[in-house]
């Protein structure tokens, strides 16, 4: 059976719930529009390919920006600054870091992620890691969520909330944790209005 990727828009399938009836699916397994949820192992995977793959392509990029020059600097400027018991270091003051480089680095990792996800999404609502691993995106309806809403509400904002000194790491981590509820849906998922399910095969 081939892949079944609704377009945007899309009116949701009786023939979801079919599409499973012969492979095994625990039966404690949440669905949406009677399609099964993706486990948390396999979303954690898809998650760690994105990652890997921006990583991949940033790095080079914050290396000819000097942000790593500029982060081995403030600790080295740090390290004396305890030692002799001055003032630590101004970040604003060093180059290749501050927050002008931090808006700066994160306005290109947006352009790159667009640049690698961008296209999935808005066709079939997966990201690149989640198209290896066979997941989709789907709103409540198990419809491709528009391609907008789903880029603000569920990485931009998330994105953006990250890069907050402080709480920034906090809001992050809850993000995450929250896939261990019962529905198997993060923050940005429950900001979206989006669910994470198995493309069937």
């Amino acid at each position: 059976m081939d892949d079944y990727l609704p377009e945007p828009g899309d009116e949701p399938d009786d023939a979801f719930e079919d599409d499973f009836e012969d492979e095994y699916v625990d039966p404690s397994t949440p669905r949406v529009a009677g399609r099964p949820m993706a486990s948390r192992g396999v979303r954690l995977g898809a998650a760690m390919i994105d990652g890997l793959i921006g990583l991949l392509i940033m790095l080079p990029i914050m290396w000819g920006f000097g942000v790593f020059d500029g982060i081995i600097e403030m600790f080295q400027q740090s390290f004396e600054a305890a030692q002799s018991g001055a003032e630590p270091p101004n970040p604003e003051e060093i180059d290749g870091i501050g927050l002008a480089m931090t808006i700066q680095m994160f306005v290109i990792g947006w352009v790159v992620f667009l640049g690698l996800h961008g296209w999935l999404l808005y066709k079939h609502g997966q990201t690149i890691g989640k198209r290896l691993l066979g997941t989709q995106i789907v709103d409540e309806r198990g419809n491709i969520p528009p391609f907008g809403k789903l880029v603000l509400m569920r990485y931009l904002i998330m994105g953006a909330i990250s890069n907050v000194p402080m709480v920034g790491g906090l809001i992050s981590m809850v993000n995450v944790l929250l896939i261990f509820r019962a529905n198997r849906r993060c923050l940005h998922d429950d900001l979206a209005g989006t669910y994470v399910v198995t493309v069937a095969t």
